[in-house]
């Protein structure tokens, strides 16, 4: 019988969120808006402190409406090598890599969007992610 370890993401293998490194990231490349950010940040309060307002959310995300998926995974790269391994924590590392050696299959299971958890899981060598996803379409972020 085949061994499967889930782990959530944010705040459980890395010390903050890899939205808060992505906003940093595009934020400092112009790639959003300060509204953007301010929008963001509202939703992220009320996702860690209180329930989130779904609607809050989507309209956070409609302001990337029109943004090419080459320059979001650009951003999220830099992101990841500037901030992201940083931020992940040591000791969850070493259980991976733990699990990994004992042929554990590891799958990050988080409600981040693909693109931005995709360089961590690649450097960890995580075999399988369940994520939300960002839809493209003609290689254009549609902002669902």
């Amino acid at each position: 019988m085949e061994k499967i370890a889930f782990f959530d993401i944010d705040h459980t293998i890395v010390k903050t969120s890899t939205g808060e490194h992505f906003i940093s990231e595009a934020r400092r490349r112009k790639l959003v808006s300060f509204a953007f950010i301010i929008q963001f940040l509202v939703y992220y309060f009320r996702y860690r402190f209180w329930m989130p307002k779904w609607d809050t959310y989507a309209g956070s995300i409609r302001e990337i409406r029109g943004i090419p998926q080459p320059d979001f995974e650009v951003v999220v790269q830099a992101a990841f090598e500037r901030l992201g391994k940083a931020s992940i924590y040591p000791q969850m590392r070493q259980e991976i890599e733990r699990l990994r050696a004992q042929g554990t299959k590891v799958v990050f299971a988080t409600s981040s969007i693909d693109l931005l958890v995709r360089p961590l899981a690649e450097h960890l060598g995580v075999d399988e992610v369940i994520s939300s996803r960002l839809e493209f379409v003609d290689g254009l972020a549609t902002g669902r």
